[in-house]
């Protein structure tokens, strides 16, 4: 690809409605609220996890690897909560 060739990609990329600016620039403040209610699903979606985890296992005979997986599963949307609880945190602190 030559340099004239990118410097009209550049031009064409900027003449559109989807300029890089739309696309990659900062948002407003209204978009803070999507890190809080991800938040709010990933801790409803652990608890789920965590209270069917329990009783499965206090009344049924599971294998040892379904505690394994429980395990990786609560992890994951322990770690997904505490991800978006942060990202809300820094995107409502930050504006």
């Amino acid at each position: 690809m030559s340099v004239s060739s990118i410097y009209c990609v550049a031009i064409d990329m900027s003449s559109s409605s989807l300029s890089a600016k739309s696309l990659f620039g900062p948002l407003s403040r209204d978009y803070c609220v999507l890190f809080y209610y991800l938040s709010v699903v990933f801790l409803i979606f652990f608890f789920i996890v965590l209270l069917t985890g329990m009783y499965l296992l206090a009344t049924k005979k599971v294998p040892i690897y379904f505690s394994w997986h429980l395990i990786w599963v609560l992890v994951i949307y322990g770690v997904f909560y505490l991800q978006n609880r942060l990202l809300y945190n820094m995107c409502s602190g930050s504006m």
